[in-house]
């Protein structure tokens, strides 16, 4: 892939990661927290993922963790400006599937177990990963 293909690429995910962020912050705000913070953790997936594709690599995986991780692969000093992220996006992590499906939680719903200090803490997040992202798409 061509580094102007690549870049134009990794641009539509980090758009689409902020859409996310946007989404997130609407469902926040209308007090739907287990939603709230799956679209959180999707924007910071999605975000992390825009700088794979700019350096012309596929990513695979939805793990924030693993792919803040797998930067090292791509560049030691891009990891470098990710990895104090690392207990954060563990953090994120446990919104993918609990936040959605009734059977990741032991007789709760996820409206039931996800709170307003969660959708907090997870935009906070979410926020600090994907402006340090966009840092790298200039």
């Amino acid at each position: 892939m061509s580094e102007e293909k690549a870049k134009k690429e990794a641009l539509r995910w980090i758009k689409t990661a902020e859409s996310d962020l946007e989404a997130a912050s609407l469902l926040k705000r209308e007090g739907k927290h287990a939603h709230a913070c799956f679209f959180f953790q999707q924007s910071a997936e999605k975000a992390l993922k825009s700088l794979f594709y700019l350096h012309g690599l596929d990513p695979w995986g939805h793990s924030v963790r693993k792919l803040i991780e797998h930067l090292k692969e791509i560049n030691e000093n891009l990891y470098s400006e990710f990895r104090y992220l690392l207990e954060e996006a563990t953090y994120l992590d446990r919104f993918y599937i609990p936040t959605r499906y009734p059977n990741g939680l032991p007789e709760l719903t996820p409206e039931e177990a996800f709170t307003a200090r969660d959708s907090k803490d997870a935009e906070e997040i979410a926020l600090k990963i994907i402006e340090k992202a966009r840092k790298f798409l200039k």
